[in-house]
């Protein structure tokens, strides 16, 4: 795309309106509860959507 992170990282907030790792952290979350209407532990939930323990799931997922 030749310019710079920072470049495109305003220029994906001026089209989206939310930042990318806003959008990143949104994607994981959605996924996580997806898994977890599916049955699965919370600690396989954690580790498959790259949170760092269930401790930084729980939180992020109750903000």
């Amino acid at each position: 795309m030749n310019v710079s992170i920072s470049t495109l990282s305003h220029r994906y907030h001026a089209e989206t309106g939310e930042t990318p790792m806003t959008r990143l952290l949104r994607l994981r979350v959605d996924r996580a509860r997806m898994l977890l209407l599916s049955g699965r532990k919370f600690a396989a939930i954690a580790e498959a959507t790259g949170f760092y323990d269930v401790a930084h799931l729980s939180a992020t997922f109750s903000i």
